[in-house]
């Protein structure tokens, strides 16, 4: 698996963990989830495979080896257009330590 694959499936995951722990949100992530499911096709890939490319592309213009997980996600999540604003607003709202909580959560 690539460090880029592997960043990629751990933002899902802890997004996907964040809805499991807050089903009242789940709504503003739906559009989110479902497009960059890593679990639908075999391979390297996300639900709708321009979500992940779309990251490749974000990836490649940034110095991400010194950044951690949870600073990807915030650069990543804020130059997204509106037809996340859910997902937007909820990554945005997220600390460093839940994020992190989240991932850890997402690896028992």
């Amino acid at each position: 698996m690539s460090k880029q694959y592997s960043i990629f499936t751990s933002i899902y995951s802890a997004l996907d963990c964040f809805c499991d722990d807050h089903p009242d949100r789940a709504e503003e992530l739906v559009d989110w989830l479902s497009d960059a499911n890593p679990n639908i096709w075999e391979g390297e890939c996300s639900g709708d495979p321009a979500v992940y490319e779309d990251f490749l592309e974000f990836l490649s213009k940034l110095d991400y080896e010194s950044l951690s997980v949870y600073q990807i996600a915030k650069l990543y999540f804020a130059q997204l257009d509106e037809f996340y604003l859910g997902t937007i607003k909820i990554v945005a709202a997220i600390g460093e330590e839940e994020f992190n909580a989240l991932l850890a959560e997402t690896s028992k």
